[in-house]
């Protein structure tokens, strides 16, 4: 499945799950997941941003691999400067980028972030 159809099924699921009375926001607090981080910054990241605005989800933060800083109040950090920072009060990350889910967890791992690591798509497809 092409990066782009891919994207195309987990917007359609997760405007399917919001007609339905599903929202992002009782997924994670289902999973206990009240305080994240976002890993990435595309598209799929920027809808979870302004999906979790104004609801009883905190981002404490977003990772991506450029770091650019970009429009949002939010700090964005590189995966070297996300190393260094406090994840005491995260209760997890979830992965936007869900077509490159594995080597991301695998990154973050290397370098040392032991959280949850959730798959945006997992998080859409595990009710």
């Amino acid at each position: 499945m092409t990066k782009d159809r891919l994207k195309a099924e987990l917007f359609y699921r997760w405007i399917r799950l919001s007609q339905e009375g599903v929202s992002i926001e009782s997924l994670l607090l289902d999973k206990g997941m009240k305080n994240i981080c976002i890993y990435g910054f595309d598209v799929m990241g920027e809808c979870l941003l302004y999906e979790l605005e104004n609801s009883a989800i905190d981002i404490s933060f977003f990772i991506d691999k450029t770091g650019e800083r970009k429009f949002v109040d939010f700090p964005i950090y590189t995966l070297e400067e996300a190393k260094n920072q406090d994840y005491s009060a995260v209760d997890g990350i979830i992965v936007s980028p869900v077509d490159d889910y594995e080597r991301i967890t695998s990154d973050l791992n290397k370098h040392g972030i032991n959280v949850k690591i959730v798959s945006l798509e997992d998080l859409l497809y595990e009710i």
